[in-house]
């Protein structure tokens, strides 16, 4: 539809079509997921998500995304030249990802000294940063870090597990895991009567499970970033000692979808995040003919807050980063959420799962 302006000159009035369409601003985000290597399912879920907002917020037609995809190769060399690429090559300012930035590190000073605001769906704050001002650019959607490994303890001790011997990779995550499982089973009462850490990759474990079972331990808190260290550790506990439950991190998930698991998986406890909302379950299973998993309505909110950012008016870094901070926000995984002043989410509740799960449902809150 066509406006009229009027022009008032030398006594005459002029009428002139003015077009009231303002052009949509387009933006470019870079996508920096593990696609291949042990992240993969927290990758591609994280992809999937990603393309289902922007296809989303594209139909509404108020601004333009587009995704730069790379693939970390689920490693810390990998993280670093994907975020390189997309920094110095292509120029990109705002990324989503990357996956597991609390594991894969080494791109953060490079993000911080280049001024990208990053958002990641599966990256613990408080694992990456020392302080609050810390990569003032950097955010996480993912879950309360914290909350899950306290409530996984806790739900252990309520099954009447007393004897627990931990067995956690050397992988930042799982580092910090493994002092927040200890200070959880001192308050739970809950005897920690072996604790170990390995390499990431270490298949044998054969040694470690028979020490746990000559020290009495009914529980063994298992976690490694290595799926082929996960996969070894439970055939030879399947073998070894069948009668020890084994308490895992949410990748246990992911692990009840893959094949070469079917079998091994017989006596476990985790927590998993509560599911998201029912439209997102609905979207993403209508899109992928699958239900969503892990990390992917995490994605999905990180990619419809900086479009809300951008939406409104903001569209620097240090812009968005403020209107992030300031504002409480929908999501389709919280609910309604702040961010903390790390970057965080501190809201977020889990319910426990597994085979041992299935005996008494449980959530936390």
């Amino acid at each position: 539809m066509l406006h009229l302006f009027y022009l008032l000159l030398s006594g005459v009035v002029l009428l002139a079509p003015l077009n009231s369409t303002a052009q949509t601003k387009s933006f470019s985000i870079g996508g920096v997921f593990g696609l291949t290597g042990d992240a993969a399912t927290f990758g591609h879920e994280e992809l999937n998500a990603a393309q289902l907002a922007i296809d989303e917020i594209n139909q509404q037609g108020k601004i333009h995304l587009t995704l730069t995809i790379e693939d970390s190769g689920s490693t810390g060399l990998g993280t670093v030249n994907a975020v390189k690429k997309l920094v110095d090559l292509d120029g990109i300012k705002i990324i989503l990802g990357p996956t597991w930035l609390d594991t894969f590190q080494g791109c953060l000073p490079i993000m911080d000294k280049r001024g990208v605001l990053a958002i990641s769906p599966s990256a613990s704050i408080p694992i990456i940063k020392k302080s609050p001002s810390q990569y003032p650019l950097v955010f996480s959607t993912y879950f309360n870090f914290q909350r899950e490994v306290t409530s996984l303890i806790e739900s252990a001790s309520r099954r009447g597990l007393k004897r627990m011997t931990i067995l956690c990779d050397q992988d930042p995550y799982f580092v910090e895991m493994r002092r927040v499982a200890l200070a959880a089973a001192a308050n739970a009462s809950l005897d920690i009567v072996g604790d170990s850490e390995f390499s990431s990759g270490e298949t044998d474990f054969r040694s470690l499970i028979i020490k746990a079972q000559h020290n009495q331990s009914n529980a063994l808190l298992f976690a490694s970033a290595n799926q082929a260290s996960a996969l070894a550790f439970m055939k030879q506990r399947s073998q070894l000692a069948p009668q020890l439950t084994v308490l895992g991190s949410h990748d246990f998930e992911g692990y009840e979808r893959d094949p070469s698991f079917n079998g091994i998986l017989k006596r476990t406890l985790y927590m998993a995040p509560e599911k998201p909302s029912k439209e997102f379950v609905a979207k993403y299973q209508a899109r992928y003919s699958t239900p969503p998993i892990m990390t992917a309505s995490n994605s999905f909110d990180a990619i419809m807050l900086v479009s809300k950012a951008l939406s409104s008016g903001a569209e620097t870094p240090e812009q968005i980063a403020v209107y992030l901070r300031q504002n409480e926000h929908t999501s389709q995984t919280f609910g309604m959420i702040r961010f903390s002043p790390d970057g965080g989410i501190e809201s977020g509740n889990f319910i426990a799962q597994g085979s041992l799960a299935k005996e008494v449902q449980e959530s936390v809150r």
